[in-house]
């Protein structure tokens, strides 16, 4: 606090000489259901009492566990024995001392080495500047202002992702069904659609190479995509791109391991270009897995995971196999590119 310069007339002081932090009540978590009076813990409201502790106003300070995290109840209170209270500010604002205290580093002043404490004389020690009580009405008024600004511009902030997200899938939903290239194709109109047999044909050729027949699927088409343009193929994914899924060699066989084949895992897809992956198995690791090696601007895409993971996707710059949380579809050259996929 040395660094703030703080007014002339404002007293220096420690906080144990203005303010007393009292030790909460021990209270059975059975004790703490259906009462209406609100109890607290060291992280906030922990149930509800039939009679407060405290029948008035007051400020709660974790002591145990989340030390240092200060509360207010604007109503009487039962504070458990894991917090400080203040009931009494000697006719100070009660609010002004709310903030002073959330001011203080008192979640840094923690000795213990197993569950975090707050030692009362720690805080006690807290060098403070007091202003005078008309000024600390002011400040207490005008934080509650700009406080609330704050936290409603929180609340904006915590939307913009939903919002960002909603306007990234109408923008792909426009590119998908056509609507962004609609001015484009009253210039270009002389394409036809991509031929199914055309790509059937390309699919036949290249598992031909390599000595394997391709299973065909049925067609499925879906409502959804009746208002695409008449230009356009309307199919299924597995019909026009060679779908796979991977496979993780034995981990507790060393020789299938830190080979030079890149293998890919699902958090490594993340809508980006893989040039190279953390992991690597060897030929013989490659034989002994059903696991495939995809050429360059396969996409990968993810199937399992928590939160970001499951469904984000991937290109390939580089030949590599991958894990069994993935897919790779093959993409068929000449006939799509990997980035419109």
């Amino acid at each position: 606090m040395s660094e703030i310069a703080f007014p002339d007339y404002w007293l220096s002081t420690n906080l144990g000489s203005i303010i007393e932090l009292k030790y909460g009540k021990s209270l059975p978590a059975k004790s703490r259901d259906g009462g209406a009076y609100p109890v607290y813990g060291s992280n906030g409201v922990v149930g509800r009492h039939s009679e407060p502790l405290i029948n008035k106003r007051g400020i709660i300070v974790g002591r145990k566990g989340s030390n240092g995290e200060v509360r207010l109840s604007e109503s009487p209170f039962f504070p458990i024995d894991t917090t400080y209270f203040v009931d009494d500010v000697f006719e100070q604002p009660l609010k002004y001392w709310f903030y002073q205290l959330q001011y203080l580093p008192l979640t840094e002043l923690n000795r213990s080495t197993a569950i975090p404490g707050l030692n009362r004389e720690d805080a006690y020690n807290q060098k403070i500047a007091l202003p005078p009580l008309a000024e600390q009405k002011v400040i207490a008024d005008k934080l509650d202002t700009l406080l609330a600004q704050v936290e409603t511009t929180k609340a904006r902030l915590e939307r913009i992702p939903n919002i960002l997200k909603t306007f990234r899938q109408s923008v792909l939903a426009a590119a998908v069904s056509g609507k962004l290239t609609e001015e484009w194709r009253k210039e270009n109109s002389k394409f036809e659609a991509i031929s199914l047999e055309e790509i059937d044909t390309y699919w036949d050729s290249q598992y031909l190479k390599v000595g394997k027949k391709r299973s065909h699927l049925n067609l499925i088409e879906h409502g959804s995509l009746n208002e695409t343009p008449k230009s356009w193929l309307k199919t299924s994914i597995g019909y026009v791109f060679d779908v796979y899924v991977g496979a993780t060699p034995s981990r507790s066989i060393e020789e299938y391991w830190n080979g030079d084949i890149p293998w890919v895992s699902s958090s490594e897809v993340a809508f980006c270009r893989i040039d190279s992956t953390k992991e690597a198995i060897t030929k013989l690791g490659l034989m002994k897995t059903s696991t495939n090696l995809h050429p360059p601007g396969t996409i990968m895409l993810a199937m399992i995971g928590q939160g970001k993971t499951r469904g984000q996707v991937a290109i390939l710059n580089i030949e590599a196999c991958h894990n069994q949380n993935t897919a790779a579809l093959r993409v068929p050259d000449g006939f799509v590119m990997s980035e419109y996929l």
